[in-house]
């Protein structure tokens, strides 16, 4: 938001309060998962985006995801979530309406994250790695 405000001012005149909740403020962990417990959709679209923490966590507790298209985050998310170009509007438009439209977790990606990058998973490919290389190494 610091280095686009114009952007972040044009979105805020977008917003329906009685569809979406914006919340300016920083949350503590305890609120950010109550948030994302209680979104039916989660979306981050934007240009530059990598496969977010924050798409990972709020899919992990069940929301919907719609997430902007590119090679790292079709890696991460595969089937999981509603791509979009983050380019075009209409697209944008269409992958958020029709998560909402969807049932919560109409992908189910919380078990697929679950199964993939759990911080277990994670460690345990990385000891894997390091200890293929000592080996390699010696």
């Amino acid at each position: 938001y610091p280095t686009h405000k114009e952007y972040y001012k044009k979105c805020l005149e977008y917003i329906k309060p009685d569809k979406v909740i914006h919340i300016n403020a920083t949350l503590d962990q305890r609120e950010i998962s109550g948030a994302y417990k209680a979104a039916h959709t989660h979306a981050l679209v934007s240009w530059l985006e990598t496969p977010g923490l924050a798409s990972l966590e709020a899919g992990l507790f069940g929301a919907n995801l719609v997430i902007g298209m590119c090679d790292s985050t079709l890696e991460y998310f595969k089937n999981y979530a509603y791509f979009c170009n983050s380019y075009d509007l209409q697209s944008i438009y269409k992958a958020i309406k029709q998560s909402l439209i969807d049932e919560r977790n109409h992908f189910k990606a919380d078990e697929f994250i679950r199964k993939n990058y759990s911080w277990q998973k994670i460690t345990q490919e990385y000891f894997e790695i390091y200890s293929n290389l000592v080996k390699v190494i010696k």
